[in-house]
């Protein structure tokens, strides 16, 4: 084991084991749970051409198969008996995390520690239940749900040319082509202990569970690295506006790339972002069809790999064209601009601010609490950091940050941003002209055109990304 004082192994500071695991301790003061986030640094922007989801794929995998010692694994029983149990494939990185007692976590950790050696049983009959699954998911999410599917869509607009502009949850055609043998391999490759990244949050002691955690960690011997999968023909997007037929109205989304983690906009960006999407809640008046098709008014995730900002809209019941929606988009971002000015921007900074600390959940050092105003809101912050909802912020955030190279001062750099920086930033990023704009039309509204090979829905209809 790499010579590492317990002292240092907090949140910058990784314990790296023998084996090549990272693993990172995050004490939470008050807190009766633990909370176990298994990093694999790899995602979606990994997937050979031609087989976009099969990270997804692998996650469901991973999440749902026997060990050799562990059988009768249950997925949905484990979610059931956690405070909190899911994972999530993302761009650079899939993540596999529980929350409930020592024990639960414990065995949780013995059980990844298997899927690292190698020990995932990955049967025939395992693929073709969770391919069944996967196809309902990437159905719901880009064909079924029009507000979702734009999503993906202007997504692939705002980052073309780089790796994240795939549609990552994954293309039904390209799922269809990856067998078993496949699969094996590609779970092989990418869960090793050398891509893995171990945050353990919660009711946690590094000087008392140290020995645990490099006992079932530290000692890992990986298989041999498999053949990677062979890349295929690719599906692309062809266009920005299709007729959809779940779609009763047009909907618009426009989508707007985020500066770089190190560009000094950044955070201004972010919190530009928020309050966009304050102002959209209100003068947008998301409506219950909206929300069900998956249109958010407004959506930035600084944790989701924080890349692009999106503005939806939904217009009336018999339209058939997209005037409506681009123009009602296109007047809240010109209304917006014009009304970020730096003493609006002023009044609204401290609740902006404090959404982003509530999502990063920066720690607090007991020792330097004392009385007053601000002891108070410490101790709320500890109080919330302590529930299962606070440690799923704290160890996704924590993860993430390692994981996708957040600068160590990024909260810092979120409270240093001033009024004017995000009221400049609002009226030089966000016009309208600088997004890429996306919408679904009435499937009557136009002829069919979409993603090249893709093949269409259950019963014979077309399908439309």
């Amino acid at each position: 084991m790499v010579a590492c004082p317990v002292s240092l192994c907090t949140a910058q500071e990784p314990l790296v084991l023998d084996s090549g695991v990272e693993i990172l301790f995050e004490p939470v003061p008050g807190a009766d749970d633990v909370g176990l986030f298994c990093f694999v640094k790899c995602g979606y922007t990994e997937d050979p051409p031609g087989r976009v989801g099969l990270a997804h794929f692998v996650e469901h995998l991973v999440t749902c198969a026997d060990t050799d010692e562990r059988k009768g694994w249950d997925a949905m029983r484990w979610t059931r008996e956690r405070k909190v149990a899911n994972a999530m494939t993302r761009p650079r990185y899939t993540v596999y995390f529980s929350i409930g007692e020592r024990s639960q976590i414990s065995s949780d950790a013995r059980r990844f520690a298997d899927v690292l050696r190698g020990k995932l049983e990955i049967t025939q009959d395992l693929v073709d239940r969770e391919r069944a699954r996967l196809v309902v998911e990437i159905a719901n999410m880009t064909e079924i749900r029009p507000g979702a599917a734009l999503q993906w869509r202007a997504r692939a607009m705002a980052l073309a040319g780089t790796p994240e502009s795939v549609v990552g949850i994954g293309l039904r055609q390209d799922i269809a082509t990856l067998d078993t043998a496949m699969l094996r391999r590609a779970v092989t490759r990418t869960h090793r202990p050398d891509k893995t990244l171990l945050v353990v949050v919660g009711n946690v002691d590094p000087k008392r569970d140290l020995a645990f955690w490099t006992d079932v960690f530290g000692k890992i011997e990986a298989p041999a690295v498999p053949e990677p999968i062979p890349a295929r023909e690719a599906s692309v997007l062809r266009e920005a506006i299709t007729p959809h037929p779940r779609a009763g109205a047009p909907f618009g989304v426009v989508a707007f790339r985020a500066p770089e983690f190190t560009d000094s906009d950044f955070a201004a960006f972010g919190l530009g972002a928020l309050w966009l999407g304050q102002r959209a809640s209100y003068s947008l008046k998301p409506r219950g069809r909206e929300l069900e098709a998956g249109l958010w008014p407004a959506l930035y995730a600084i944790l989701d790999e924080p890349r692009v900002a999106y503005f939806g809209r939904r217009g009336n019941n018999g339209e058939r064209d997209v005037d409506g929606v681009r123009h009602d988009l296109r007047s809240f971002l010109e209304t917006s601009r014009a009304a970020a000015q730096e003493r609006v921007i002023a009044g609204a900074l401290p609740i902006l601010v404090r959404q982003v600390e509530q999502l990063l959940m920066p720690g607090v050092d007991l020792e330097s609490i004392e009385e007053g105003p601000e002891a108070r809101a410490k101790v709320a912050q500890l109080r919330i950091a302590a529930t299962p909802n606070g440690l799923y912020r704290t160890g996704l955030s924590r993860g993430t940050s390692l994981v996708l190279g957040f600068r160590t001062d990024l909260m810092d750099r979120f409270r240093k941003t001033t009024a004017a920086d995000v009221a400049r930033v609002v009226r030089e990023r966000f016009a309208f002209e600088l997004g890429s704009f996306a919408a679904a039309l009435p499937a009557s509204a136009a002829p069919p055109a979409d993603v090249e090979g893709q093949a269409g829905p259950p019963g014979g209809a077309d399908t439309k990304k």
